[in-house]
C-alpha cells in the first residue's frame, strides 16, 4: 500500500512523470504485493509449510519493492535543473 501511495504523491507533486501512471511495473508491483499477502494468509491454514510460505511471501514482497524502486526511485532523486 506505501508504494501505491507513494507513485501517486510522485504523480502529483512531480508534473514530469505522467507516464507512470499506467505503468507495466505499477501492475507488477500490486500483483507481487497482492500475491505475497495472500501466501502469508496462506501460511496460517497450511502449518506444515509455515516456515516455506514466510519465505516466499518475504521473496514476493522484495521483488514487488526491487521492481518499484528501480522504475520510481530516479524520479523521486531526480535534481531540478537550474
Amino acid at each position: 500500500m506505501a508504494l501505491l501511495v507513494g507513485t501517486r504523491v510522485l504523480q502529483s507533486h512531480g508534473g514530469q512523470v505522467k507516464e507512470l501512471e499506467n505503468s507495466p511495473v505499477l501492475y507488477l508491483t500490486m500483483a507481487l504485493t497482492t500475491s505475497a499477502m495472500l501466501v502469508r494468509v496462506s501460511a496460517f491454514y497450511l502449518a506444515d509449510h509455515y516456515a516455506t510460505l514466510l519465505g516466499l511471501s518475504a521473496l514476493l514482497l522484495m521483488g514487488a519493492v526491487i521492481a518499484w524502486s528501480l522504475k520510481f526511485l530516479p524520479q523521486i532523486l531526480l535534481f531540478p535543473q537550474d
